[in-house]
Formats: C-alpha cells, structure tokens, sequence
C-alpha cells in the first residue's frame, strides 16, 4: 500500500493568514477594551455650575455692588464685570461672546450650544478648554479662557471665574 502525503503546498501561507488574523483580532480587541471602553465618558450631570480652574466652585464675591452689568438679550444672560473692566469690549458672534479689552481683544468666550452638541463634543475629547456654566432648556452655556495673557492683563484673569460665578439668565 502506497501512502501519499496529502499536504499540500500552500498550508504554510494559509497559517501564517490564519494567525495574522487572530493577531488583528486581538490587537483590536486589546485596543477597544484598554482605550475606548475603559475612558469614562463625562456626561452633562457630572459638571458643576461655574467652576474655577480647579474645578472647585467658585464663590461669587460679596460686594459687586460697584460691579457693572452686562446683559445680552440674543443669548438671554447677564453678568457682572468688576471696576477694572470698566473698558472692558464684549463681540457677539454666531454662538458665543468674546470678552476683552482694549490690549487683549479676548480674554474669556461665553458660549452657547446645544446639549446633544455638548454631548457629541464630550464624546469626541473636543472639549479641551470649555467650562459648563449652566443649562437652560435644550442649551448649554459654557465658557472658555484665553491661553496666554499680556502682563497687563494677568491679574484681570485671575477675575474671570469670579465673574463667570455672577451669570444669571435674563430670559
């Protein structure tokens, strides 16, 4: 009886694709497991009205009685600007509002989007300097600083939260 050896010539290739496949597979599985599923994803209810940069709350000051108002009627806020802001420049755009002055056009942005737009930005690690202020209805305010400041203006940042802290809606 004559024993034939059936193997044939291309088992070795079709190894070496069954293994880089379960490699791939395992790799990826790995990847989504340690990364993706692992990274708590912030939902709306984790953020507390007007944080500081530590992200503890931020006491509005006791006197602003000498404090200016700033009131926007489009986007239905107000809030108070202390007496060294008194030249201060606010520019309304599509969505937000830029807060300077006259050295430093933007000091601080007020914005407002939606919440599945918040959402989506959450969930996307596209919030790199955005603040939750407040929610209103289906909208979300939030506020963001500039990331350099001149000399002259290094002491007014330090007032923003302060600030931030005094927004109420007016509408």
């Amino acid at each position: 009886m004559i024993v034939m050896n059936k193997q044939k010539g291309n088992t070795p290739i079709v190894w070496v694709i069954i293994i880089t496949v379960c490699i791939s597979i395992g790799g990826f599985t790995w990847y989504f497991f340690s990364y993706v599923w692992a990274v708590p994803q912030k939902k709306l209810n984790e953020y507390s009205p007007s944080p500081s940069l530590d992200g503890s709350r931020t006491a509005e000051p006791s006197d602003i009685s000498d404090w200016k108002t700033y009131r926007n009627e489009e986007f239905g806020f107000e809030l108070r600007l202390p007496p060294a802001w008194k030249e201060y420049t606010a520019t309304a755009k599509a969505n937000l509002v830029e807060f300077g002055l006259p050295d430093q056009k933007v000091l601080f942005v007020i914005g407002v989007i939606t919440k599945k737009e918040w959402e989506s930005h959450l969930a996307n690690d596209a919030l790199t300097s955005e603040t939750f202020i407040l929610e209103r209805g289906d909208h979300i305010f939030f506020y963001s600083r500039a990331h350099d400041y001149t000399d002259k203006n290094l002491a007014r940042s330090a007032e923003i939260p302060s600030i931030i802290s005094t927004l109420v809606l007016s509408r």
